[in-house]
């Protein structure tokens, strides 16, 4: 219970509460005295020291400053001032001369400056003209004090500047690493997206190409059941027309379920961009690729722009749109479809043109 209570007497004595202080360390000395603490007495008698000195009861100072001098208090130098102090209340000036002559040989700067400020009170009240050097003295060290406290304060207001510059240094840190973060994880689902659309245009191209093979294993398949059950070779030709137009309109059906197949219908005079022309003939060509192939097959010679032209007229899209798509007029489809009316076999441009 004693530090406590010696706790709270302390604290009170800093509120100016008096009654209250005075209470409780009095409850702590008791504590002390009965404990045989040296230690906690020392600490006690100094903080009353100090009340009965505030309030000019020089008996309690006098008899706590000769306890505290024979128990060895840590700071004498402010006993043998207070005691000093009563002396020369009590009129005993050569004693309280001793004591004060003492009290300015402490190495605290406090004590050793009200030291000199009480010699000099002593030797004005003896009127001895020694005062003076003790005035001075008491000037210094009372300006060494203030420059001390605008040392401490200088010292203070640069480490709250320091502080605040390590804070602000600290909130600028924490900035551009929210700010990398961000970024990390924007450029994060950017990859993750473009990673997926790359995965998600595979698995169509591998789905379409294999639907084709599918249908092409179908047909080579039943080319083959024809040719055993008919013996007619026109009637074997009418078969397999017939066959290749169903799976001409297979793929068709196929690209009718793409984007490409409503984007072209609505393309008038403007033509598809070479970027766009280029992707549109890319997916054709998976779609197609039997078509292609037998196109090929008839024409070895044949170009490009034909073999989409041909894929396009299959489709059914109308000469002026195909030039859209072609980047090119219908005029010149004309021309290009007349020559290969002439390369090509009836069936298969029958099967092409069909639309036509």
């Amino acid at each position: 219970m004693y530090y406590p209570l010696c706790g709270l007497g302390t604290s009170y004595l800093y509120l100016n509460l008096n009654d209250s202080a005075l209470f409780f360390l009095n409850k702590a000395l008791n504590i002390a005295l009965s404990c045989r603490n040296i230690d906690m007495e020392k600490s006690v008698l100094s903080n009353l020291l100090g009340y009965y000195e505030v309030n000019h009861e020089y008996g309690k100072v006098y008899q706590y400053a000769n306890r505290l001098i024979e128990l060895g208090d840590d700071d004498l130098g402010n006993i043998y001032r207070a005691k000093g102090n009563v002396l020369i209340d009590m009129g005993l000036l050569d004693s309280a001369y001793y004591y004060l002559k003492l009290s300015v040989a402490s190495n605290n700067l406090d004590t050793r400056t009200m030291g000199y400020y009480s010699l000099y009170k002593l030797l004005k009240k003896k009127q001895d003209l020694g005062l003076t050097e003790y005035v001075d003295s008491f000037i210094l060290y009372k300006d060494s004090l203030n420059m001390a406290d605008r040392y401490d304060e200088i010292q203070k207001l640069k480490s709250e500047h320091t502080e605040q510059a390590r804070q602000q240094e600290y909130l600028q840190y924490r900035s551009r690493l929210k700010l990398y973060v961000l970024a990390f994880c924007l450029f994060s689902v950017l990859i993750a997206i473009i990673v997926f659309l790359i995965i998600e245009k595979r698995r169509k191209q591998y789905y379409m190409i294999l639907q084709q093979k599918l249908a092409d294993s179908k047909l080579d398949s039943i080319k083959k059941y024809m040719k055993e059950q008919f013996d007619e070779t026109v009637e074997l030709e009418t078969k397999l027309k017939e066959l290749e137009v169903e799976e001409v309109k297979g793929c068709v059906r196929s690209f009718e379920r793409t984007v490409w197949y409503k984007k072209i219908a609505n393309l008038s005079d403007q033509y598809l961009s070479a970027k766009e022309q280029r992707e549109l003939f890319k997916d054709l060509s998976v779609l197609f690729a039997g078509l292609i192939e037998t196109l090929r097959g008839e024409y070895p010679d044949i170009k490009e722009i034909d073999i989409y032209f041909c894929i396009l007229s299959v489709i059914g899209y109308k000469l002026k749109i195909i030039a859209a798509c072609l980047r090119t007029t219908d005029r010149n489809l004309s021309t290009r479809k007349s020559r290969m009316k002439k390369v090509l076999s009836q069936n298969i441009f029958d099967v092409i043109f069909v639309n036509s």
